[in-house]
């Protein structure tokens, strides 16, 4: 059986709908749209509260937005 598709199939679908949103968060953040990934990484969280990388981007988006101000 293929590996990829065993993969997370214990998980709910909304904590795999919550770690979607979350990987897609890091492709924008990839693409130095933070906007957008903020955006997904709380999509990520209200989805799944316990999501601790999403609540870790979220925070350093926080940190990054602070640190300009200064």
């Amino acid at each position: 059986m293929d590996f990829f598709a065993k993969f997370g199939e214990r998980q709910s679908a909304m904590r795999r709908k919550a770690n979607a949103h979350y990987l897609i968060g890091l492709g924008y953040l990839g693409k130095e749209n933070k906007s957008e990934a903020r955006v997904q990484f709380q999509k990520a969280m209200e989805l799944n509260i316990n999501h601790l990388w999403a609540k870790q981007q979220l925070s350093w988006l926080q940190s990054d937005i602070e640190d300009r101000k200064r």
